[in-house]
């Protein structure tokens, strides 16, 4: 994994902060890319990450880990592949190196 440089960002939105969620990319995994990913997030000028192993077919998401993230933040991240490339994140046929997402504090979870 490189250099954290984004150029292109797709937003997320808001994602609820409690231990259980997920945060849910909107891609899923195909035959090309199924396996271990990784979320490396930007975190007040630190790198931290998450790892999941997905398979074909199931969504690309992470969990909501309070040990690495912030209940009242937002995040960039970029997703790696199992073979440690930056995986390119396509949505509405734009293709964009990074997510980013606001957790947010919410009462019920």
């Amino acid at each position: 994994m490189g250099c954290f440089c984004c150029e292109s960002v797709y937003n997320l939105g808001c994602v609820p902060a409690c231990e259980g969620n997920y945060i849910d990319t909107g891609l899923i995994a195909d035959e090309g890319n199924a396996g271990e990913f990784t979320m490396v997030l930007n975190f007040d000028g630190l790198e931290v990450s998450t790892s999941a192993t997905i398979a074909v077919g199931d969504p690309i998401r992470f969990p909501f880990d309070s040990n690495c993230m912030n209940e009242s933040y937002t995040y960039t991240a970029q997703i790696y592949d199992s073979e440690g490339e930056l995986l390119p994140l396509t949505y509405d046929e734009i293709t964009y190196d990074c997510i980013k997402f606001q957790t947010i504090i919410q009462i019920i979870c």
